[in-house]
């Protein structure tokens, strides 16, 4: 038998989805199989994912309770036989040659860089997403169509797309850099990517080909977005990072229409008229092209709406964090460092 080279976790919290599709590609790749072993760890699944899981040559860890991503990459990354890991989540398919790429070179850490722009036309969502990507992270998204590499690192960390969808490191280096607070609610790849950077850049790589599948239907899509937006609140919407500034802007622009509307009321149309006019201006900055347009135009309010009740949730996950470890004498710095 060869010798093990790589571990390859796979978390999934009912994925039974993609999974097959995900456990199919990573177990037909063109390295011989003896080289690496696949993990697959169930976070709390009440769908078919086990019984998935079960029809591939993987080692499954059921947990028994959803603890959330972060935990259950930490909980892979210490039952993996290998100190170089290999992450990869249950709605990335790899290209058969991945793993192949992956142990030609001994650099780390990776995340996957491969973007298909074609993949993601096929649908309303698809399209929507993309747009938004595209002005989001521009220029390394597509990152094909302008570079095989894009370091990121503590200065452009911000501005960089990034993520745990496909991603190479070492085990200690992985542990090392695990955030304090672990549940479900905070940001999983953007704590600990944010700390990694502060020791050495991760590298977008785009010679690891995978392919993300996209969920298209609302009724996935607006659980996820709501979702992600209490993930997005544990750190984008801090103090000093990207977002805080245009947050506060946003909560003031909404306090100076409410009281308009309050001292005029005849002139209710006047914000709606404004309201309108964002939502069109908004839909032809994002777009690239006439689909496009009406693709953001429809899917915006939905997309918007749950995450801004994602944001919302968010604080109030904070606000209960903060009562149930604040002092009997707490005061505002102790809530910042509950926050």
């Amino acid at each position: 038998m060869s010798e093990l080279r790589f571990s390859v976790i796979v978390p999934v919290h009912n994925g039974a989805e993609t999974l097959r599709e995900c456990l199919s590609a990573l177990t037909n790749q063109t390295i011989d199989p003896g080289e690496y072993e696949v993990i697959v760890i169930d976070d709390g699944s009440t769908d078919s994912t086990p019984d998935i899981a079960a029809e591939f040559p993987v080692r499954l860890v059921r947990l028994e309770q959803n603890i959330g991503r972060l935990a259950a990459r930490a909980r892979g990354a210490r039952e993996a036989a290998c100190e170089k890991l290999v992450f990869c989540d249950s709605r990335v398919i790899c290209e058969p040659d991945v793993l192949e790429t992956i142990a030609a070179t001994d650099r780390w850490p990776l995340m996957y860089g491969s973007d298909f722009p074609e993949e993601q036309q096929a649908s309303l969502m698809g399209r929507f997403f993309f747009c938004v990507y595209r002005r989001l992270w521009k220029p390394v998204y597509p990152q094909e169509w302008y570079a095989d590499e894009a370091p990121v690192t503590a200065d452009n960390f911000d501005r960089m797309p990034k993520g745990l969808g496909l991603f190479v490191t070492q085990r200690d280096f992985f542990l090392r850099h695990q955030p304090e607070r672990q549940d479900r609610h905070v940001s999983d790849d953007t704590l600990l990517l944010s700390s990694m950077v502060r020791e050495r850049p991760v590298i977008r790589y785009a010679a690891m080909k995978c392919h993300y599948r996209q969920r298209t239907d609302l009724r996935s899509v607006l659980p996820h977005v709501h979702f992600r937006g209490v993930l997005f609140n544990s750190y984008y919407l801090r103090p000093g990072r990207r977002f805080f500034g245009l947050y506060r802007c946003m909560w003031a622009l909404m306090a100076a229409c409410a009281a308009f509307v309050a001292w005029r009321p005849e002139a209710w149309w006047v914000v709606a008229a404004g309201v309108g006019a964002a939502w069109i201006g908004a839909s032809a900055y994002l777009a690239t092209g006439v689909r496009n347009f009406f693709a953001v135009l429809v899917a915006l309010p939905l997309v918007a709406s749950a995450f801004a009740t994602g944001i919302i949730r968010g604080h109030l996950i904070d606000l209960k964090e903060w009562l149930r470890v604040r002092p009997a004498g707490g005061g505002p710095s102790r809530l910042r460092q509950a926050l």
